[in-house]
């Protein structure tokens, strides 16, 4: 053990804007986002799309 070893540089610090609304983790600003008019805010992708299935009752699909 280095005596430099407790010299460590402080994490690196998110700017946290909000919380999604379908997996409850949080959103870096920056990040892509859905809002809906709720108010509610998911990550673009997966939580989008399983939220609208889940909450709206609306499904995606490929014909």
């Amino acid at each position: 053990m280095s005596a430099f070893d407790r010299f460590q540089p402080p994490d690196e610090r998110v700017d946290v804007v909000g919380y999604c609304a379908y997996c409850g983790e949080p959103i870096e600003r920056g990040s892509f986002i859905t809002t809906y008019a709720s108010g509610a805010k998911t990550h673009d992708g997966f939580c989008e799309e399983q939220y609208v299935e889940n909450e709206l009752g609306i499904v995606r699909i490929t014909v």
